[in-house]
C-alpha cells in the first residue's frame, strides 16, 4: 500500500485581472490567451461605466421629476389657498359668516400642506 499527500492551493482575490505572475504563465502558455484576457477586461470596464452612466441619468431623471411634482403641488396648493381665502372675504362682504368659516377652514390644508413642505426642506 502506498500512502501519498495530496496538497491542494485554493486562492481568492476580488481584482479583475490575475496578478502579474499569473499573467506571465498565462502569455507563456499561450499568447493570444493573454491578450484575449485583456481585451476582455477592456471591454468589461467600458460595459460597467456604460451602465453607470445610464443609472445616473435615470436617477436625475427621477429626482427631477420628483422636483417637479412638489412644485407643482405646492402651487395648486398656494391658488387653492388663494381661491378659499377669496372665497371668504367675498361671504365676510356679503355678510355671510356660515360661509367665512367654510371658506377660511378651506385655507387651513393648504397653510398646513405649505408649512410641511417648507420644514422638510430645511431639515
Amino acid at each position: 500500500m502506498q500512502a501519498g499527500v495530496m496538497l491542494q492551493r485554493t486562492e481568492i482575490r476580488s481584482a479583475p485581472l490575475p496578478d502579474p505572475d499569473e499573467l506571465a504563465r498565462y502569455q507563456h502558455l499561450d499568447p493570444a490567451l493573454y491578450e484575449l484576457i485583456k481585451g476582455e477586461f477592456a471591454k468589461n470596464g467600458e460595459h460597467r461605466r456604460q451602465i453607470e452612466q445610464r443609472e445616473s441619468k435615470n436617477q436625475r431623471a427621477f429626482v427631477s421629476a420628483i422636483a417637479r411634482n412638489d412644485t407643482l403641488g405646492m402651487v395648486l396648493s398656494w391658488i387653492f389657498a388663494v381661491g378659499c381665502a377669496g372665497g371668504a372675504f367675498a361671504f365676510i362682504w356679503l355678510d355671510r359668516p356660515v360661509g367665512a368659516v367654510v371658506g377660511v377652514l378651506g385655507v387651513l390644508p393648504s397653510v398646513i400642506a405649505q408649512l410641511r413642505g417648507s420644514r422638510r426642506k430645511s431639515s
